[in-house]
């Protein structure tokens, strides 16, 4: 029986082999160890919180309404009748063309003369539907005052529409002697006509009163068509300049900052259409008030109907790359003369020849962070040179002295992963951001990424997002 387990046991003994090598063992060991190491790396690494750096401005302006002043002159009616209005409002006439009629009695103005009115010609067309498409194209929701502008453009187009067309019924009944009395009356000077008079013609800037300013009674009367007028009455207002003013009250800070800076011409932002204009500018103080005189030369035409016009004094409009507060720094160079600088046979890297022990001679590289060629000065790094340093000139025998150093204005780019010392030159500021000069050379660009905190980082640190 003994034999027979034997015959069919298959059960072999094999003797332990020492040290067999475990392939999978290694592979884990040293996954485990490349993940601790990238942990560790993670965790001693500075995290930067980074900016995209882009194009922007600062504007700083203030909001006022002031008085136009021109030079305008009422023209009264040459006789009695019913006035009845030839040229359009807002457009400018020539001495002796024809502005108005007068007639025994009211005008009839029927069906067909309104269907006129209504009908725009090709030209008309194309302007009426180009402006509605600039301002569906540029339309901001959050800028309503365009809304406005456009229905001002609107109205003139359809204005001179609608005076076209009764021109030609005019006409007609001149031709045709249909109305009794009819008679045509001429511009006695070049000038923009308008159909109104508020009292404040002739008004100059000398005579004007905190009054005038205020609006205190202020009353403007229209003039319309098919009106009865006596003669001597007034029928309309002609402007016979492009010269005009506005006068306003300004802040006392902000007039006091004028003065300082002897500031003679300012930006005009017109909140009608948000034109800007070019203005001079005079303050005097008056009755405790500082009263501004701006003057224009252009663009009369724009504002010719209204007495008081609402707009925005622009002190400061400045347009860069935009970058936050928090990220500017300040950091120390040595200033070196320009000439100083040279660049490596080898290498060509720029630096400057110092002196070392024993009398020599040496090469030593160093990045320019600035160049200033209105000096004749480079900034060089402070941890490359020393106070006492000597500097050999690279094409005479002349030396220079290390012992000058100024602090510039910069932020750390981190495009390359680690931090890089860049000087900005700043325009304007506001609350939380600066306007710095963009493509200045050593500068930043737009789309370079920059510290968010410039204070948190150390130079040349690796950062991480």
């Amino acid at each position: 029986m003994a034999g027979k387990l034997r015959e069919y046991s298959n059960v072999r003994t094999f003797k332990k082999r020492n040290g067999q090598f475990n392939m999978g063992l290694l592979i884990f060991g040293i996954i485990f160890i490349y993940l601790a190491a990238m942990i560790v790396s993670y965790l001693t690494k500075t995290h930067v919180a980074q900016y995209e750096v882009r194009e922007g401005a600062i504007i700083k302006d203030n909001s006022y309404s002031g008085l136009a002043l021109r030079e305008e002159v009422i023209i009264p009616s040459a006789a009695k009748g019913y006035i009845n209005y030839y040229a359009a409002e807002g457009s400018k006439v020539a001495v002796g063309q024809n502005i108005y009629t007068l007639s025994d009695d009211k005008i009839a103005y029927d069906d067909s003369t309104e269907a006129t009115d209504a009908a725009l010609n090709s030209e008309d067309t194309a302007q009426f539907l180009l402006q509605a498409q600039k301002f569906v194209e540029n339309y901001d929701s959050n800028d309503f005052s365009e809304t406005y502008s456009l229905k001002a453009k609107l109205d003139s187009i359809l204005q001179n529409s609608s005076s076209i067309g009764k021109q030609t019924h005019l006409e007609s009944l001149i031709q045709s002697g249909a109305a009794p009395g009819l008679s045509l009356f001429q511009a006695p000077d070049d000038g923009i006509i308008q159909f109104s008079k508020d009292g404040f013609e002739g008004l100059t800037s000398e005579q004007v009163t905190l009054d005038h300013l205020q609006k205190k009674e202020y009353n403007k009367e229209e003039f319309l068509n098919n009106q009865q007028v006596q003669a001597g009455d007034p029928v309309c207002r002609l402007i016979t300049s492009e010269l005009w003013q506005i006068v306003t009250i300004l802040s006392e800070d902000t007039a006091k900052s004028l003065l300082e800076t002897e500031t003679k011409n300012v930006k005009i932002k017109m909140l009608k259409d948000n034109e800007i204009l070019w203005a001079g500018i005079q303050i005097e103080n008056k009755e405790d008030n500082y009263v501004a005189y701006l003057t224009f030369n252009n663009s009369m035409i724009r504002y010719a109907s209204e007495r008081y016009l609402d707009f925005e004094l622009i002190l400061e409009d400045r347009t860069g790359l935009k970058i936050p507060k928090t990220a500017v720094v300040q950091k120390k160079f040595y200033v070196v003369p320009a000439d100083y600088l040279t660049e490596s046979d080898k290498t060509k890297e720029k630096g400057v020849l110092k002196e070392k022990k024993g009398n020599t001679i040496e090469f030593t590289a160093s990045d320019v962070y600035y160049e200033d060629a209105e000096q004749g000065v480079v900034y060089l790094e402070q941890r490359l040179l020393r106070e006492g340093d000597a500097l050999f000139h690279p094409q005479s025998q002349d030396t220079y002295v290390v012992d000058k150093m100024e602090s510039l204005d910069g932020v750390y780019n981190v495009n390359k992963g680690y931090a890089v010392f860049t000087r900005i030159e700043i325009l304007a500021e506001s609350e939380e951001y600066y306007i710095i000069r963009a493509g200045s050379s050593y500068g930043l660009s737009n789309y370079d990424q920059i510290a968010l905190y410039g204070d948190a980082v150390r130079e040349n640190g690796t950062v991480l997002e």
